[in-house]
C-alpha cells in the first residue's frame, strides 16, 4: 500500500506539471478551479495511502514481535501458575 500511495502522489505531481504547462500555453481554454481540485484530491489520496501503509507495516511488525515470545517468558512475566 505504501508503493501505491507513492505512485499516486507522483502521478498527482505529474498532473500538476501538466496543468501548469497547459495554463502557461493556453490560458483562455484552461478550466478555472478544475486543476486545483484534481491535484488536491490525487495528492491527498496518495499521502493517505502512503501513511496508511506505514501504519499497517508498524502494526504487522508489532504483532509478529508479540507472537514470537516464548510461552515461558510470557507466563513468568504475568506470574501465571
Amino acid at each position: 500500500m505504501q508503493f501505491l500511495g507513492f505512485v499516486i502522489s507522483v502521478v498527482a505531481v505529474l498532473i500538476a506539471a501538466g496543468y501548469f504547462a497547459w495554463y502557461m500555453l493556453d490560458r483562455q481554454s484552461f478550466p478555472a478551479g478544475f486543476a486545483t481540485l484534481t491535484i488536491s484530491i490525487w495528492l491527498l489520496a496518495g499521502v493517505q495511502l502512503l501513511f496508511l501503509g506505514l501504519i499497517g507495516e508498524y502494526l504487522i511488525r508489532a504483532v509478529d514481535e508479540g507472537r514470537a515470545r516464548p510461552i515461558a517468558i510470557v507466563a513468568e512475566h504475568i506470574k501465571a501458575p
